[in-house]
């Protein structure tokens, strides 16, 4: 049986979803799945509460992204935030990458 998820797009593209989701995940958000395209990395944007503002021993938010594919294969910017605690941070690997994104924005 073929469990493979594959969807062509507008332009004809095929992408196979459950290939992208095995190697670098899916994620909900607002009742849709949404699957990656690389690995989430490190965006740096500032924002009010993000490393910039903590001192050591506060808590801050940090904020992942990637790009990826709705259901439907529309190309979309997938993207997590963290609460780390500054000068103890978890390192990337280790942080709950089974929880739903925080926003999604169509590209």
């Amino acid at each position: 049986m073929n469990d493979n998820k594959i969807i062509t797009t507008e332009d004809g593209e095929e992408i196979n979803l459950s290939a992208l989701e095995r190697e670098f995940g899916s994620y909900d958000f607002e009742g849709h799945t949404y699957y990656a395209a690389r690995q989430m990395e490190l965006t740096n944007r500032l924002f009010a509460g993000c490393y910039n503002d903590a001192e050591d021993g506060d808590e801050y938010t940090e904020e992942y992204s990637a790009p990826g594919y709705d259901e439907n294969g529309n190309p979309v910017e997938i993207f997590m935030t963290f609460t780390q605690v500054k000068g103890e941070e978890i390192d990337p690997e280790n942080l709950n990458w089974f929880q739903d994104s925080d926003r999604v924005e169509a590209l």
